[in-house]
């Protein structure tokens, strides 16, 4: 922990990790008040082997008193698991359980026209078999015939979700945008982008088949902070880094 005073100021560059949140908070408050001075800590972030830093930032006035705070980013991954990406669709799935895995707070949905919430399937399973069987024999993702409607699912999650989402909040979307010539309801991403952290939505087709036939990747790029193919690990892996770095 390196510490710079000047005059009534205090900053603190720290390292403080998930689990040590609890402790810190009131010692911080202490310091504070008992200096008389303002607080201002800047949290690493990201992980190493030892753990995941808390990247819990904030600001403490000479009272004690916390002006201002950032916490962990939360995660929220949004899955198409249609038949259109049906080779797709484990890998996203072990994709979600490694989030969950990785990052301290991490929420699941998977969809095709419909959409359900899977994040307890993972929280209660430490098999990653076992979280995906019940993911596809479980989840209520089927609203009228089961072909793809990404406007209707995002609907649905806008009206159950929508007040959820924070400035803490990356929101990562999966799937090939295929859309079956519905209605797209581009709205619903404009306003989570506007809501959120980050937006990113990650493609498994090839870049040269974007925009073909029933794809509307484009249409709905437009309000995501990033669209990257990921067909693999390596690809993956390095949209990984740049959600940690982010």
């Amino acid at each position: 922990m390196k510490w710079q005073k000047e005059r009534d100021l205090l900053i603190a560059q720290t390292m403080a990790f998930v689990q040590s949140i609890a402790g810190a908070k009131p010692e911080l408050e202490s310091r504070a008040a008992e200096n008389r001075i303002f607080l201002l800590t800047a949290n690493r972030v990201g992980r190493e082997r030892t753990g995941e830093f808390c990247g819990w930032s904030q600001i403490v006035d000479p009272f004690g008193v916390r002006l201002a705070e950032a916490g962990p980013t939360e995660i929220m991954v949004v899955a198409d698991i249609s038949g259109s990406v049906a080779s797709f669709a484990r890998f996203t799935l072990q994709f979600v359980y490694a989030m969950a895995s990785q990052f301290s707070k991490v929420r699941s949905w998977v969809f095709i026209d419909g959409i359900d919430e899977v994040t307890r399937f993972f929280q209660e399973s430490d098999d990653i078999a076992e979280a995906i069987h019940r993911v596809n024999t479980e989840a209520d993702v089927v609203w009228v015939d089961g072909h793809s409607d990404y406007g209707h699912a995002f609907e649905v999650f806008h009206e159950r979700h929508y007040k959820e989402v924070t400035p803490k909040s990356s929101i990562i979307l999966l799937g090939d945008a295929r859309n079956n010539y519905h209605a797209s309801q581009h709205w619903v991403l404009k306003e989570l982008q506007q809501r959120a952290r980050h937006l990113y939505w990650l493609n498994p087709e090839p870049r040269g088949y974007w925009d073909t036939g029933d794809s509307i990747i484009s249409e709905f790029g437009i309000y995501c902070d990033g669209v990257y193919e990921c067909r693999n690990l390596r690809q993956l892996e390095r949209f990984v880094t740049t959600i940690v770095e982010g």
